[in-house]
């Protein structure tokens, strides 16, 4: 079928049957006015071929030649105008699909890039052959965006044979016939030596962001396209419910999201707005082929058992499918109104704790909004607990809050700590915080006291140093004695009771400055930004010994 209307061959057609019908110009005339009066037509209309038509009127007038001729012409009129206003309502539905591609592109995506005026943004389109990618690969082409450099890249797994070869060599062609730049890469056993969905999607996502720094100018973005749909989000929202999520990430797929492990990509998702019926009918209605993939249809997978079994068994206990995807999309909205509330308030939080390093626990039990505080924070640093790992940690928190000192795994390499009032996180391999030290850059002997700062300490000495340095916290160093100038006559105190006795927090003691002398004893611990000296080395206390400035660099 052509896809647009021709009002010639429509007329053709319709001539053709009034004269088949007609001796005269009146009887012509006539019939044209029986059809309209008896036919109207309408979008619900329903379309018959010709063969069909031509069947129902052998068989319904028999009466005479004449009838039958009549009502030949009445069933050919009414095709062809028929066929005429399902290609209208084709071309709408095409023009519908199209219209809202764009209105994603140009609301949704474009203003999250950061380009110059003028200037084009690269996007990389992820391409298998299917019909979800192949329909936005045309769309884009058709639309031929001014501000969008598009690049197609497809992905060759080798793991279905004849048919992944036929999915490159599919998509090979349809780039050579839209003239789009393609870029393909193999997977290859060297590179991993067991296939898994999560090795290619890493695997994929690399050479994405790889390409994408290769094509984009430094310092801008730069945008990778998939072609999910509306039912492809339905299906993430039944995914998340399954396996666990958050009440304020009950939702399915953003038009855009930006990567937190690449600034300078933007993934979008122009589909969305579009179900798996809108995505066909266009390329069915421009004959348009694409390929299908055996393994959508195997039960092996979960997505596939969602999209095959679950959705359309609610949908028929609901009793409607468009009921079904009305209160999923509710659902969604909501979740996404809720989490951004949450958002702003665990923020606030954050700002009020005045610590990036650490999340400060409250005083009293721990609220649901300081929970959501503590996962917004575990993001912001590199890390996405899910669900049941985060329920881990609240669970630590509220069952055990007299245990101040523990350490929880929580995947990807990363451990969760607390110490005191505290929280950070720690990976594997990196090792325990020490603290921003002070080390000695000249010392000399003074006679008189000018004035005590952070970089210039004045200490009386029985034996001039050698040396002095400082060293991060150990057991044996918070059990070792100090005797501050205001205890002067008496007993010693043991460091760590020293540092409670100022309220220093748990999390903050081992980052303490504290300068040993070369046989270990501790001659001052920094506090406030300010130097405490031990009884033995103030110059006030002490008069014996000599004077010694000490110049010091953080």
């Amino acid at each position: 079928m052509s896809s647009t209307f021709q009002p010639k061959k429509l007329f053709m057609v319709v001539l053709f049957g009034l004269i088949y019908s007609s001796s005269s110009f009146s009887i012509m005339k006539t019939n044209l006015q029986r059809l309209i009066k008896r036919a109207p037509l309408t979008p619900g209309s329903i379309f018959f071929s010709k063969k069909v038509c031509c069947i129902s009127c052998t068989r319904k007038y028999t009466c005479d030649g004449k009838s039958q001729r009549r009502f030949m012409t009445d069933a050919i009129i009414r095709t062809s105008l028929q066929m005429a206003c399902k290609e209208d309502q084709d071309k709408s539905r095409r023009d519908a699909f199209l219209a809202s591609i764009k209105d994603s592109l140009i609301k949704d995506v474009l203003p999250m890039v950061e380009g110059k005026l003028g200037s084009t943004t690269i996007m990389i389109v992820g391409v298998s052959g299917g019909c979800d990618s192949i329909s936005l690969l045309r769309a884009l082409q058709e639309l031929s965006l001014p501000q969008l450099e598009v690049h197609a890249i497809h992905f060759d797994h080798h793991q279905r044979g004849i048919e992944s070869d036929g999915d490159r060599e599919f998509v090979e062609k349809q780039c050579n016939e839209l003239r789009i730049p393609l870029h393909v890469y193999h997977w290859e056993k060297k590179q991993c030596e067991f296939f898994s969905q999560d090795r290619a999607r890493t695997w994929r996502r690399k050479i994405m962001y790889d390409l994408l720094d290769s094509l984009v100018p430094k310092g801008h973005r730069g945008i990778i396209a998939t072609a999910h749909h509306k039912n492809d989000s339905v299906e993430t929202l039944m995914l998340k419910l399954l396996r666990g999520v958050h009440i304020n990430n009950l939702s399915g797929m953003e038009v855009v999201s930006m990567p937190r492990d690449q600034p300078n990509a933007v993934w979008a998702r122009p589909l969305l707005k579009a179900t798996k019926d809108d995505i066909q009918h266009f390329l069915r209605s421009k004959s348009i082929p694409w390929r299908e993939d055996a393994s959508n249809a195997s039960s092996k997978y979960k997505r596939n058992r969602v999209r095959n079994e679950l959705l359309p068994l609610m949908a028929d206990i609901i009793g409607n499918e468009n009921l079904l995807e009305k209160r999923l999309e509710n659902l969604s909205r909501q979740s996404r109104e809720l989490s951004r509330e949450i958002v702003k308030q665990a923020q606030k939080y954050l700002n009020e704790s005045g610590s990036e390093d650490f999340f400060i626990l409250p005083h009293e039990k721990i609220s649901f909004i300081q929970k959501e505080a503590l996962h917004h924070w575990c993001r912001t640093k590199g890390v996405s607990l899910s669900y049941d790992q985060f329920e881990n940690v609240c669970s630590q928190l509220e069952n055990f809050p007299g245990s101040i000192q523990w350490t929880l795994q929580v995947g990807d390499g990363y451990d969760i700590i607390r110490n005191g009032s505290a929280i950070y996180l720690k990976k594997d391999d990196e090792k325990d915080r020490g603290h921003n030290g002070w080390e000695l850059i000249t010392w000399s002997v003074v006679k008189e006291p000018v004035q005590f700062s952070t970089e210039v300490l004045l200490l009386r000495v029985p034996v001039l140093p050698p040396s002095c340095h400082h060293k991060a916290l150990s057991g044996e160093v918070f059990r070792s004695p100090f005797t501050p100038s205001w205890r002067l006559g008496h007993n010693p105190m043991k460091l760590k009771d020293f540092l409670r006795g100022q309220k220093v927090p748990l999390h903050l003691r081992q980052n303490i400055p504290v300068i040993l002398s070369g046989d270990g004893d501790i001659v001052a611990v920094q506090c406030d930004n300010s130097w405490v000296l031990d009884v033995r080395y103030c110059p006030l206390a002490n008069k014996d010994g000599f004077l010694v400035e000490l110049t010091l660099s953080p």
